[in-house]
């Protein structure tokens, strides 16, 4: 199954780059077929996800400076994917998945992800289970940030 990793801070401690790179090292065993990283900046979700091992992903932060944003937020949620349902070359089938104000990390199957789409009259972006997961919170009423 996939490996799940977060850290929240408090007060004014921040997540540093080594922690981050050493919470997708640590779960690279739990699955290698697709990572991704949710942090929240300035009030918002950021997301950045991609297919391939998480050293892959981490290469791509380096390259792309995003550690600097990453570890100026105190939530930050990390997660490796090992593929059960949804080809991973579709991003929206890699975690995490946002459905609205929610995103979402997840480790197991949803066995009813088909009926939660058809209760809620509502078509699939993609074909991961977790996807039902955010849809059905947001179609709820609950709030997410």
């Amino acid at each position: 199954m996939c490996g799940i990793g977060g850290v929240v801070g408090f007060n004014d401690w921040k997540p540093s780059e080594k922690l981050i790179e050493g919470l997708f090292t640590e779960n690279l065993a739990r699955g290698r077929d697709a990572a991704g990283i949710g942090y929240i900046l300035g009030g918002e979700m950021r997301v950045v996800k991609q297919p391939g091992p998480a050293t892959a992903l981490v290469e791509k932060l380096k390259t792309e400076h995003l550690f600097d944003e990453i570890t100026s937020s105190s939530i930050v949620t990390i997660h490796t994917r090992f593929k059960t349902q949804g080809d991973t070359k579709n991003n929206d089938n890699n975690h995490p998945v946002t459905v609205g104000r929610w995103t979402v990390v997840h480790n197991g199957h949803v066995l009813n992800d088909d009926e939660i789409f058809t209760h809620f009259d509502t078509e699939r972006c993609a074909e991961v289970d977790t996807e039902a997961i955010p849809l059905a919170l947001q179609k709820e009423g609950i709030s997410g940030l």
